[in-house]
């Protein structure tokens, strides 16, 4: 029973756990002989003593809950309630980690549920919220469709959202009435924690949000599934419930419609800065950061993150799970693309350099091995979706996938290809939004230098890095034409506050640009003639002279 054994003997061990199973002691005293166990086990061994008792360790874990309550309740703040309570849902969560199939079979629900509502009270602390959303996620990922209906209405108001249809304190305390949600009055606990660590409550939503969107991810493979194929239903499921109940409200302009598999090359159009780009901006911050770690290939020198090899595994799986059907990664892009809408601030500036230093990171990924799915060569042409038929697939629902009439031809990943023409083409598109969106004067001119290291050395660097790549991210005709037009509109809409100092970089990369382009491609009159008229407009500019003295020197 115990190969798993660590740093205490099997004497030991038993002895304690004759302890955890003495029913003359308190439940509160044999749970910490139970913890003592746990702590000096490694995780085979854990498993063996949970899949034997698993029921008796969660009877003396509800029996020291139910000790706990009201003390807590009452005292409240006291340094002994914190310890139990840490006890408490460390066993608690050791156990259910240990038992998704017994978890998903509805095992002890309402009992289950009745401590998580108590635990998720929005006038509990910080920290306890914290712990209680940590159950609240393993049970949740393990019961998945199972569970009673009431619970997903809670994950649906965890958040603290100004524009939730129903807050979480009148959830858990709305009283049974006939058709509708049946719960328990739910009180809240007096502090039993210190002050949260992680902020002073200003951003609680984010900081909630965060714990929420890790844990969906660790879960993958801190809980013990019995195959690889829960590990893929469980993150699949909980992408899903979190789609559904969270990102109409934290992106409220969220577009449905974007398509890396439609081949639509229509020019972004300058976009004047409103107001509600700053609606939930530390919420959408959170969650672009969470893709982008998960679709960040390896961590490298610029990465602002740093993993824990832990996390590195659940991540992997996460992202194959998003990058596994079209409506996943079209989602995928969509979050990207809110990324050029956040304010200008610090964090927001930052993200949107998050987000090109990936947009980087795929295009100039010299090995095919390497590259997003979604990137690879189609091996036979795909017929993609025509505008019409998109939208009327889209109007099926927000969140079914769209595949196209001869996918099913097509092996599984084959039909996820977009190709490195079209994906790099997608990727020039949103780009231009760094240079389109017209901020007001004042603001962009508080913000000019990060501006211009954000527009410049990043986003402009990856139009002149793409000139450059060869292999299986070269581009071919079609995107070396693309990637003129893209620029040749930057440069005749572009506004900035430093207009000389931004328009020295953008001339340059557009006339470098054209002359590479014009060695590779034969480029119509068309390119030629919008090139003249671009430079026409500005041609008292001494910026553009300058350059253009540059290159004929």
């Amino acid at each position: 029973m115990f190969s798993g054994l660590g740093k205490k003997s099997h004497i030991d061990t038993k002895k304690s756990l004759h302890k955890a199973a003495d029913a003359k002691k308190d439940a509160v005293t044999r749970l910490k002989h139970l913890k003592s166990v746990f702590d000096n086990q490694n995780n085979k061994g854990v498993k063996e003593i949970i899949d034997k008792n698993y029921s008796l360790y969660f009877s003396t874990s509800y029996e020291a809950y139910v000790l706990l309550d009201p003390v807590i309740s009452i005292k409240g703040g006291l340094k002994v309630n914190r310890d139990d309570i840490d006890v408490l849902i460390t066993v608690i969560e050791k156990i259910f980690i240990h038992i998704p199939s017994v978890i998903y079979s509805g095992w002890h629900c309402h009992t289950i549920c009745h401590m998580l509502k108590r635990f998720l009270h929005p006038e509990n602390s910080a920290k306890l919220r914290r712990y209680g959303l940590r159950l609240f996620s393993i049970w949740l990922q393990s019961i998945r469709e199972r569970a009673p209906p009431e619970m997903f209405y809670i994950y649906a108001a965890l958040l603290p959202l100004e524009n939730s249809l129903c807050p979480l304190s009148e959830l858990l305390n709305r009283e049974s009435r006939s058709g509708a949600i049946a719960l328990q009055s739910i009180r809240s606990y007096h502090p039993v924690f210190e002050s949260d660590p992680e902020g002073d409550g200003s951003n609680e939503s984010a900081i909630l949000l965060r714990h929420m969107l890790y844990s969906m991810v660790k879960n993958i493979c801190l809980i013990i599934w019995q195959s690889d194929e829960e590990q893929v239903e469980s993150f699949t499921y909980m992408l899903g419930i979190f789609r559904q109940s969270y990102i109409q409200h934290i992106f409220p302009d969220f577009c449905w419609k974007t398509n890396l598999y439609v081949d639509n090359k229509v020019l972004i159009q300058p976009i004047f800065y409103q107001e509600g780009f700053a609606a939930c901006s530390e919420l959408k911050i959170t969650v672009i950061k969470w893709l982008i770690q998960i679709l960040t290939p390896t961590p490298n020198q610029h990465s602002s993150t740093t993993r824990q090899p832990e996390f590195e595994s659940s991540r992997k799986i996460a992202q194959r799970i998003l990058f596994s059907t079209r409506n996943n990664i079209n989602f995928c892009m969509e979050i990207l693309r809110q990324a050029f809408f956040l304010p200008l601030s610090d964090s927001g500036l930052k993200t949107i350099k998050s987000v090109l230093r990936l947009f980087m990171l795929w295009i100039s990924c010299k090995r095919e091995d390497h590259l997003p799915i979604f990137f690879k060569p189609q091996k036979v042409a795909l017929m993609r979706l025509s505008s019409n038929e998109f939208e009327a697939a889209i109007k099926t629902t927000s969140s079914d996938a769209v595949t196209d009439s001869n996918e099913s031809t097509l092996g599984y990943d084959e039909r996820l290809h977009a190709g490195p023409q079209n994906s790099i083409q997608f990727i020039f598109n949103l780009i231009s939004y760094c240079f389109l969106i017209r901020y007001p004067t004042t603001l962009a001119g508080q913000f000019a230098e990060a501006l211009y290291e954000l527009q410049i050395r990043r986003a402009l660097n990856i139009f002149r890095s793409a000139a450059k790549i060869d292999g299986c991210n070269g581009m071919d005709s079609e995107t070396w034409l693309y990637s003129i037009r893209v620029q040749l509109h930057i440069s005749s809409n572009f506004v900035s506050p430093l207009s000389e100092k931004f328009a020295s970089n953008i001339y340059n990369t557009l006339l470098v640009n054209v002359l590479m382009a014009h060695l590779y491609v034969s480029l119509p009159i068309g390119i030629w003639d919008q090139l003249q008229d671009t430079l026409s407009k500005h041609c008292i500019s001494k910026v553009l002279i300058d350059e253009w003295g540059n290159l004929k020197d």
